[in-house]
């Protein structure tokens, strides 16, 4: 009778959870407030690359390796935010939950990549998130620049 008990409770359980789940369901752009999803990417991938650099400068001895590690985090940061597209208003919970919404996928993928790197003896996982990150951070302050110029020589209607 008790396990029988149970078995309903923990299947009624279940079926209000899927069924809550299920119709809060947020479309990509729903979730990253914004249609742009190729900027979205490019957003995701320059805050994760800011606390990789982050972590990784925390870690080094040298003063001026640190210092170098840090300015990449920073500099990738605020491309992050210049970066960050957002379709509309929104309100300032909004805002909020994004700006978490983008810290933890950056926190996630950089643990992710620091677990990665623990797991290589010859260290070319480091190495090559390095490259990818610098890449990254270089193109994003290209493009940046190229809009900033672009905007000073285009007059404004």
């Amino acid at each position: 009778m008790i396990k029988k008990m149970n078995r309903t409770l923990t299947t009624t359980l279940l079926t209000i959870l899927i069924s809550g789940c299920a119709s809060n369901k947020m479309s990509h752009e729903e979730l990253w407030h914004s249609h742009d999803l190729a900027r979205v990417e490019r957003a995701k991938t320059l805050y994760s690359c800011g606390m990789f650099f982050a972590i990784a400068g925390d870690q080094r001895q040298n003063e001026i390796e640190k210092s170098r590690y840090h300015k990449y985090s920073a500099k990738a940061t605020n491309l992050a935010k210049e970066l960050t597209p957002i379709d509309g208003s929104i309100t300032d919970d909004q805002r909020k939950k994004l700006k978490k919404r983008y810290n933890l996928y950056a926190f996630r993928t950089s643990q992710s990549w620091i677990k990665a790197i623990g797991n290589d003896p010859e260290g070319n996982v480091f190495k090559n998130i390095t490259k990818d990150c610098v890449s990254a951070i270089q193109n994003e302050d290209f493009i940046d620049t190229i809009d900033k110029l672009h905007n000073k020589i285009s007059p404004k209607p």
